[in-house]
């Protein structure tokens, strides 16, 4: 186990607000407009680097935001209630000197369970959301209507073709940190499903929210 990156995830938590949504959409918000940007001026000084900054940077906030959520969950919710999903969720064993490490560091295990998560892909997001929901997330996700009370004209819902390009972006993100191209690739059908997989992100936030209430520690209504 490598303290000095878990203590580095604890300081750069603290550096965020709490509240996990408007985190990511400020890098959202970035991301799309430096896309805009992109789509206009076609010769962009250092276009193949911001190219690869706006994919990467979207797909990071993403992961971000889940790990927020998920540490978000270990804060609010009942004990009692996720405590007999952390084994499936983190399967991680820790020798003697890893918990000397943590006694002295003050980590508590929790914090390690959202720190060793990737979310950088749809089926890990699935594993872990999955079984805190107690049914598939993304189904989940896809199902839902949501509206302004008293305003049945403001109903959105989301779509399948919104995750299948939350789906494209998480590939395209593998692609440039691991096996990257020197072409430009960036074009309005990608920033299309850009403008998809972020409006999924809405979708993403009123589920956890909707599990974070359903199960909320009774005790902090005392």
């Amino acid at each position: 186990m490598d303290i000095e990156k878990v203590l580095l995830a604890r300081e750069n938590r603290k550096s965020r607000i709490n509240k996990p949504f408007q985190n990511y959409l400020r890098f959202e918000k970035s991301c799309l407009e430096a896309g805009e940007s992109l789509l206009i001026e076609h010769d962009y000084p250092h276009r193949t680097l911001l190219e690869r900054s706006i994919v990467i940077s979207f797909v990071s906030a993403i992961e971000v935001y889940f790990k927020d959520m998920l540490d978000l969950v270990f804060k609010y919710c009942d004990p009692a209630w996720f405590r007999k999903h952390l084994k499936s969720i983190h399967p991680n064993k820790y020798t003697i000197s890893d918990l000397v490490d943590m006694y002295e560091q003050s980590i508590h295990p929790l914090e390690l369970i959202s720190f060793g998560q990737s979310f950088q892909n749809s089926d890990q997001i699935e594993t872990v959301f999955s079984k805190l929901n107690g049914k598939p997330f993304w189904s989940s996700v896809l199902g839902l209507r949501a509206r302004v009370k008293d305003r049945p004209e403001t109903e959105v819902g989301w779509s399948h073709e919104q995750l299948d390009s939350l789906k494209y972006v998480f590939k395209l993100r593998h692609e440039l940190v691991h096996d990257p191209t020197m072409k430009e690739y960036f074009d309005s059908s990608l920033m299309e499903n850009l403008r998809r997989a972020s409006q999924l992100m809405l979708g993403v936030d009123i589920s956890i929210l909707s599990i974070l209430q359903e199960h909320k520690d009774p005790e902090l209504d005392e």
